[in-house]
């Protein structure tokens, strides 16, 4: 697969830095997309698609070693499950003979420890929204962090972040969950 990629490349600089950022972070990204779709099939084509987004504008790549990489891999790969996640709701549908009685609306605490409604609450965000949120709060960075990761001022990320969470919130109180 890597073959693939490469060959979209131009530059031999730019092969190499694909190639040095594939092997150092595919794995991390495909864990980010387990994690997210929670199947194999949808984690790999997942991670494919993060590479071929990647490819678009391939000097925006940074450095294998680079402390910015794992976390902008992980963000595009988690970008991709959560729009994957995404369509596959949309696609979801029940038989007409259902009967739609049998399906017991979940409290808060099953729906928060289930996880299905807040990750379609996160999905239904904003993509700015949606990565501020996932960087701040799952993969663990702290304010200045994702700063310094996005090239934003500070007070522009803690007032984005609250901005998203209050998005957040309206979005789960539409599904039905309030705290």
């Amino acid at each position: 697969m890597l073959s693939l990629y490469l060959a979209a490349l131009d530059t031999p600089e730019e092969k190499s830095r694909f190639e040095d950022f594939y092997y150092a972070h595919r794995s991390a990204m495909y864990h980010a997309a387990f994690r997210i779709l929670g199947d194999v099939a949808g984690a790999e084509d997942t991670v494919h698609e993060a590479f071929l987004r990647m490819l678009v504008l391939p000097k925006a790549i940074p450095a294998a070693h680079d402390p910015k990489a794992r976390a902008y891999g992980i963000a595009v790969a988690e970008n991709c499950a959560i729009d994957l996640y995404r369509k596959r709701k949309r696609r979801l549908h029940l038989p007409f003979e259902e009967d739609l009685d049998d399906f017991a609306q979940p409290s808060f605490e099953e729906a928060v420890g289930d996880g299905d409604a807040v990750a379609r609450a996160i999905a239904g965000l904003p993509p700015q929204y949606r990565s501020l949120l996932l960087l701040r709060y799952q993969m663990g960075f702290t304010p200045q962090e994702v700063a310094d990761l996005l090239g934003k001022p500070l007070r522009a990320v803690y007032k984005s972040i609250e901005r998203a969470k209050v998005r957040l919130a309206e979005r789960l109180r539409e599904e039905g969950i309030e705290r």
